[in-house]
């Protein structure tokens, strides 16, 4: 048995306003989604080879809102390119620089707040 993919899926507290900003902003396409009487409760989004989902929240949560502590690290073909794509239509974490762990990357917040970085590996 092995493990063949991992795809994160996150709470969202709008759902509406996520796919807006994923589909919109960062050029997602929507790949499935359900809805209910109180309308999208759950999508999977994709853009190239990556792949994302989003629910609403989990009525049993004890969070005011969507949590998530980390980084979503995305893997683009040209981080710069994408940096110019990005740059101006987004809430900037961090700008594209080198880091010591080899990889040259920027940041950015989603409209949850969720922290997602562009990155490549530095060639020497």
């Amino acid at each position: 048995m092995k493990l063949k993919q991992l795809i994160p899926m996150m709470e969202s507290d709008d759902m509406q306003a996520t796919l807006d900003f994923y589909t919109q902003t960062l050029g997602f396409e929507v790949y499935d989604l359900a809805k209910n009487e109180r309308g999208i409760y759950w999508c999977s989004l994709y853009r190239d080879g990556a792949e994302i989902m989003f629910t609403d929240r989990n009525a049993h949560s004890k969070e005011k809102r969507a949590t998530f502590n980390g980084v979503l690290y995305f893997y683009p073909d040209n981080v710069d390119e994408l940096w110019q794509e990005l740059k101006d239509k987004v809430t900037v974490e961090w700008t594209p620089q080198d880091f010591g762990y080899g990889m040259y990357d920027f940041a950015i917040r989603d409209n949850n707040g969720f922290i997602l970085a562009f990155g490549q590996i530095v060639k020497d």
